[in-house]
């Protein structure tokens, strides 16, 4: 069974890198634009579990030797953020159960935050302009993976975030 997590990012290191860092000049050059393009995007990164501002949803969940995943998948849900803080997008990891048979025992590959890193790491989906939340804040969530019409390998995925303390 394999089965893939959301949660609310509070790593401000992970959007710096892949967004924050383009909202300056450089060399008297504006790039904010990118900075734009690169919040719709999905990038790897290693969220620290600290960082994670709620708790778990579950996105979607296959059972590999008998279901078919079929595109689009989404999931319309509320996540609660556990403290005071900036969110800047999601967290997302996958959990692979393996059962005995198919290994010699039991194993389960677990690529969230709060596991042992491994070279999987976790999708990173940012928003452009960082949420401030309260603790308690509830945030809408509506999400979406779907197929490239062009390249049936690649997966897009789609995201819109409301929070109650904007």
């Amino acid at each position: 069974k394999v089965s893939s997590y959301l949660a609310l990012c509070g790593d401000r290191e992970v959007y710096q890198h892949h967004v924050g860092c383009w909202k300056g000049n450089f060399h008297g050059l504006d790039f904010s634009c990118l900075s734009a393009c690169n919040a719709h995007e999905t990038h790897l990164a290693t969220v620290r579990p600290e960082e994670v501002l709620s708790q778990p949803v579950e996105f979607m969940s296959v059972d590999a030797r008998s279901d078919v995943l079929r595109y689009p998948v989404s999931i319309q849900t509320n996540l609660i953020s556990e403290r005071e803080g900036n969110c800047y997008g999601l967290v997302g990891w996958f959990e692979a159960k393996f059962p005995k048979g198919i290994t010699p025992k039991e194993m389960t590959l677990d690529t969230s935050p709060f596991s042992h890193t491994t070279h999987w790491q976790q999708l990173y989906f940012p928003v452009e302009t960082p949420i401030f939340l309260n603790r308690g804040a509830l945030v809408e969530l509506d999400f979406a993976a779907y197929i490239d019409k062009d390249n049936p390998q690649v997966v897009h995925f789609k995201r819109k975030m409301k929070s109650n303390s904007e």
